[in-house]
């Protein structure tokens, strides 16, 4: 082999060992984290993250990305590495995200729908919560103190979201 041929010899070894002929090997993927989390069932109720591939396929995170962290109202392109975990426990996912760049947050103040389960919000001290990640107020009625009418609902209920001074604000939706 001469030494014109070299660079391309290189490239056809580079292509050669990409992830998706090895699939043992980290992937890399571009995501696109919303604004707000949804409630989720795992191991309990939680609040998943919910991604968007580069394809538009929408997606729940069940768990974190390490090294990323989530904000509310803030939406976020990613570049993260997905790992496969050896000997994951009982319930765990096979895999793990790592972030490798903060591509750009974005303010995003949009109203979103959440599907509730009169559980999901959690009374304590500073208030309502959403299962104790973000504090909640009503709509309709505002101010810290104020318990959403969706309190009160009996099973699963839809309500109508946004974010407002960093409160979540929830409406009923109509049927």
């Amino acid at each position: 082999m001469t030494l014109s041929h070299l660079p391309l010899a290189l490239l056809a070894v580079f292509l050669g060992c990409s992830s998706a002929r090895h699939p043992d090997l980290p992937k890399t993927e571009r995501l696109t984290i919303a604004h707000y989390k949804v409630p989720c069932t795992g191991e309990g109720r939680l609040l998943c993250m919910v991604a968007t591939t580069a394809d538009g396929a929408q997606t729940l995170l069940y768990d974190q990305i390490e090294g990323f962290t989530f904000e509310w109202g803030q939406r976020a392109s990613v570049l993260v590495r997905i790992e496969e975990v050896a000997n994951p426990m009982a319930d765990a996912s096979s895999q793990r995200m790592i972030l490798q760049t903060l591509i750009k947050r974005t303010p995003d103040d949009s109203r979103f729908e959440l599907l509730l389960e009169p559980e999901d919000l959690v009374s304590g001290p500073d208030g309502l919560t959403l299962l104790r990640d973000i504090r909640v107020t009503d709509a309709k009625h505002g101010g810290p103190g104020a318990t959403p009418q969706v309190s009160h609902q009996q099973g699963e209920f839809r309500v109508t979201a946004w974010l407002e001074n960093g409160v979540l604000r929830m409406q009923p939706k109509s049927p």
